[in-house]
């Protein structure tokens, strides 16, 4: 349904039916949830569009925001692009002082490319699963004919940015499993292109080509890469040592600003850490496609710079919070550091929240590598969830909880409605909370380790491997724990405590805990400690245990306290005259 506004005349029209338009006025539309696609609206009486300009949402601003209509016969067109579409949810018609005419309808027309939604999550939070599908349309709304982009135009954000597609291209293996369209997107994205001296980027492009070799199994595709990814290594290695130039890093103050404060210590630490990240990661994608001798060689180099950074006994305190998470992230940090990084910086969520859900999806990543899940959680519903209550139906560029309260309404947002780059969430609750990850290329091992807790007790999820789906169901309320593994599969399956006691499992019938030294069926070990039952090397096919629980369900989270540093004094929204040409006696521009 499409919600209509109309300011400045009344009776309000019913546009189904036809409007007449006696005078000045401006319709504003709300056809409900961002959609790639045109706006357009048909009069027989209208003539000549002077007097008339079209406004559309999720349009990165700029010159071409607002525009008069281009007119086809009786069809009139919003065309900001050649490609003619946008990201369009409210529509506004701005109407000048001229003779009656009458509005026959308004039409948003949608185009997107076709993909099949393979991949799923579903739980007992009505929340949670609203994230997961709303990061995955998020994605799949930006999908170009050839390539991952977004449904900006102005800004140049159409094109893909390898950094941008890192997040983008990992939701799409989770769901859409369409690592094909995947490959041909790190193809098409320039990898040793600085990005407009963003060398982050780069990096990004390594690491999108080790998780995509780890979903698909695809080693074949690695050559064609291999001297892009070599260049890009060795350069990082160059420039760990130098006042090197980093134009962007991230949104929030701490990462820069944007382009504001672009060489701040913690940014040129960001990118030491995603480079230990790369070489890490890119030296185990080289040893499976036999370049033993280069792996070896980005092994060396990790470990001499994590020697380096251990050097300095203070160096959690020193990097900076996100520099020191995307350490985390790099998989090298040891327990006693987390506690450092705990103890450092707390556990205060303002703390933990930056303005870009883009780095938001590598805090919640980090958060669970140190065993940090329920705040995790927490800032998954306070960023994602707030989104959503703020009335997004696709992933803003930027937000924070705060906007809820001082920008209520999201039509008047200064920043993009839809970005793909910020749908981490969507894999973060597929691999951290349903569990489910590839442990070898192609999911040969793969791992299932769900993470039901507090308010959660059912979860069923699902992934697209190479082999078949893989899939999931689990209730702790009812002792239900159900796999489905496709062929030519070995996997790591943990029954999961969710915060209580196992007392006892049966599988196909068979009690096999409390062990008694015998090999359950379907796998060759059993073991157990605080977060369930760990069954490995589990086989092909079903597997369906009955649990006994023991002891009360985990009480659900309730929102942490919020902590600033700074008393908040209000929204100043009043301005006078003309101030710079730009801003006007109303307050806006």
């Amino acid at each position: 349904p499409v919600r209509v506004t109309l300011l400045g005349q009344e009776p309000c029209p019913d546009l189904a039916a036809g409007a007449m338009i006696n005078g000045p006025c401006v319709i504003l539309l709300d056809f409900g949830v961002v959609s790639p696609g045109w706006v357009q609206f048909t009069s027989a009486d209208l003539g000549d569009p002077t007097g008339i300009e079209v406004g559309i949402s999720a349009h990165a601003g700029g010159p071409v925001k607002r525009l008069a209509p281009v007119r086809h016969g009786e069809i009139y067109r919003l065309e900001p692009n050649p490609e003619l579409y946008e990201g369009v949810r409210f529509v506004w018609i701005h109407v000048a002082a001229r003779a009656p005419w009458r509005l026959s309808e308004v039409r948003l027309i949608c185009q997107a490319k076709p993909v099949n939604y393979v991949g799923s999550f579903a739980c007992n939070d009505a929340l949670l699963e609203r994230i997961w599908y709303t990061g995955a349309y998020t994605v799949r709304a930006c999908y170009q004919h050839a390539y991952m982009g977004t449904i900006l135009d102005d800004r140049g954000d159409r094109n893909t940015f390898s950094g941008d597609a890192h997040v983008a291209q990992a939701v799409s293996l989770t769901v859409f499993g369409n690592p094909d369209f995947v490959r041909q997107n790190i193809a098409f994205t320039p990898g040793p292109d600085d990005h407009n001296g963003i060398l982050s980027y780069s990096l990004f492009w390594i690491l999108s080509i080790a998780a995509y070799v780890e979903h698909s199994g695809d080693h074949a595709s690695v050559a064609g890469w291999l001297s892009s990814a070599e260049f890009i290594l060795n350069r990082a290695n160059d420039l760990y040592d130098t006042e090197f130039h980093q134009s962007w890093s991230g949104w929030d103050q701490r990462l820069g600003g944007g382009f504001e404060f672009p060489d701040s210590p913690q940014t040129r630490d960001c990118f030491k850490m995603l480079a230990i990240r790369a070489w890490r990661e890119f030296a185990k994608v080289l040893e499976r496609t036999g370049q033993v001798e280069l792996s070896e060689r980005f092994r060396d180099i990790a470990a001499r710079r994590i020697a380096e950074l251990r050097g300095d006994p203070t160096w959690v305190a020193r990097v900076g919070l996100f520099a020191a998470l995307q350490a985390v992230n790099a998989g090298f940090t040891t327990q006693d550091e987390h506690a450092a990084i705990s103890a450092t910086y707390g556990a205060d969520p303002v703390d933990y929240t930056f303005i870009s859900p883009f780095h938001q999806y590598f805090v919640l990543r980090a958060l669970a590598r140190m065993g940090r899940h329920d705040e995790a959680m927490r800032l998954l519903r306070d960023c994602w969830g707030g989104m959503l209550a703020h009335g997004a139906t696709t992933c803003y560029e930027l937000y924070r909880p705060e906007l809820n309260a001082v920008m209520p309404h999201r039509s008047l947002l200064d920043c993009s409605l839809t970005h793909p780059w910020s749908a981490g969430a969507t894999t973060w609750l597929s691999e951290e909370i349903a569990g489910i990850r590839p442990l070898a290329p192609g999911f040969a091992r793969y791992a299932v380790t769900p993470r039901p807790g507090p308010g959660l007790e059912r979860i069923a999820a699902s992934v697209r491997t190479p082999q078949g789906d893989l899939a999931l169901r689990l209730d702790t309320t009812s002792g239900l724990f159900e796999l489905n593994a496709p062929p030519n599969t070995l996997g790591q399956v943990t029954i999961p405590s969710g915060g209580r006691r196992i007392v006892e499992v049966t599988i196909d019938g068979v009690r096999v805990w409390p062990s008694d030294g015998r090999v359950p069926p379907g796998c060759a070990a059993i073991r157990d400690d605080a977060d369930g039952i760990h069954l490995d090397c589990v086989r092909p096919g079903w597997l369906r245990a009955t649990v006994i629980y023991a002891g009360p369900l985990p009480v659900p989270l309730v929102p942490a306290a919020r902590t600033y540093r700074a008393q908040y004094l209000g929204q100043d929204c009043r301005t006078g005259g003309s101030w710079g040409g730009r801003y006007g006696a109303l307050g806006h521009q």
